[in-house]
Formats: C-alpha cells, structure tokens, sequence
C-alpha cells in the first residue's frame, strides 16, 4: 500500500512525502517495482529539493526500468539526443519488451529522430 501512496503523493505534488514513501516501500519490493520506486524517489526528491545535486541511482543495464529512468535523467541534465544514444545501445537487450519499445519511440520522438521513432 504505501508504494500506491507514494504514487498518489508524488501526482499531488507533495514530492517530500512521495520520497519518503518510496524509500519506505522499496524494501518491500522486488524486480523492476523496487527499482521504479528507486527512481521515482530520485525524481521526487529532485522535485522537493530542485537547488540540491543528488548522485543518480546506479545503472542496473539488465533492468528497463533502470536504463529508462536513467535515460531521463541523462535528457534532463545532458540531452535527448544524449539519452537517446543510451537508449539505442540498450534497445537489442529489450528488443521484445513492448514498454521498453515505447519509450524508445518516445525519445526519440523527444529528440527529433523520426527516422528511429519510426522504427521503434
């Protein structure tokens, strides 16, 4: 239940207490649901804080939602461009994975690669 709240509180805007219900959920999670809460945490307390520099989470590249959520970051603090780079080089790992497949489309949509987009 508090992974549903911290979702529910991170929609509301209430970024401090998303985090902190993320990182009370976590240990109570496995797979990619852990490491979706690792990253919302992230991206929560990055909301909460926007003036601190927090460490990003450690790439787990055998993890979609790790090379996903890394991706984002990298668009934010690098470049789409940059992120989609990444992407591509993770994209024959998840070649069968249809949301992994999406978020590719999207972007490189975001980084105006149409072509990939395409392919995607």
């Amino acid at each position: 239940m508090t992974f549903v709240e911290a979702l529910i509180a991170g929609r509301a805007g209430r970024y401090g207490e998303a985090a902190r219900l993320f990182d009370k959920a976590r240990p109570r999670l496995s797979g990619e649901q852990a490491m979706t809460a690792t990253y919302q945490s992230y991206f929560a307390r990055s909301l909460a804080d926007p003036t601190l520099a927090l460490s990003r989470p450690p790439l787990d590249p055998s993890s979609r939602v790790s090379v996903a959520g890394d991706a984002l970051i990298t668009a934010i603090v690098d470049s789409p461009r940059a992120a989609l780079e990444a992407i591509k080089l993770a994209e024959p790992r998840f070649r069968n994975d249809a949301l992994f497949q999406a978020f590719f489309a999207q972007m490189a949509l975001v980084a105006s690669d149409y072509d990939t987009a395409k392919i995607a």
